[in-house]
């Protein structure tokens, strides 16, 4: 049997007993560290430790891919403020993206693209942001030279579309 996509980093103890000495798979796990669990080949490595005989190859850094299925995005900030028209927004637009368990998805890359009213990121219709540790990423916003609603999206493969607004004055 397998025991999969486990995240025991700062989390109570828990495990798999495995009392009949069959394999079991742990990929992809996160032990807290690239290097995996502390452990007599590695005393250094600063993963949780574990307990009895375990065989851990390395931690599968990849990063998410289209397809994947639990992982959402959600906006945290940003979205319905009003500024002057031609100037940045106050606050970035900012996307979490998590896992079904609801942990921070850190190695997706979302796009931000403008989508009406004519304003800009950094002076592009659109910007592609890497989220962070903590599964944020954000990009702020100039908004168009004309008054009314400025609209935009973020998006990431196999993550759902979340739109904002902005409106100038």
């Amino acid at each position: 049997f397998s025991a999969r996509d486990n995240d025991i980093f700062d989390n109570a103890p828990a495990g798999v007993l495995n009392e009949v000495g069959a394999s079991i798979s742990m990929l992809p796990t996160w032990w807290g560290d690239a290097r995996g669990p502390r452990r007599l080949a590695d005393p250094t490595a600063t993963g949780d430790s574990l307990a009895g005989n375990v065989s851990a190859p390395s931690w599968n850094a990849a990063p998410l891919t289209g397809g994947s299925t639990g992982v959402a995005a959600h906006s945290v900030r940003g979205d319905g403020q009003t500024g002057l028209r031609g100037v940045a927004l106050s606050k970035a637009f900012t996307v979490r993206v998590v896992d079904p368990a609801g942990h921070p998805v850190a190695g997706v890359q979302v796009t931000f693209k403008v989508t009406g009213g004519g304003g800009n990121f950094g002076g592009s219709g659109q910007v592609k942001i890497t989220t962070n540790a903590s599964g944020l990423a954000e990009a702020t916003l100039t908004l168009g030279a004309s008054p009314g609603t400025n609209t935009a999206t973020a998006t990431a493969p196999g993550v759902n579309t979340l739109t904002f607004t902005a409106t100038g004055t």
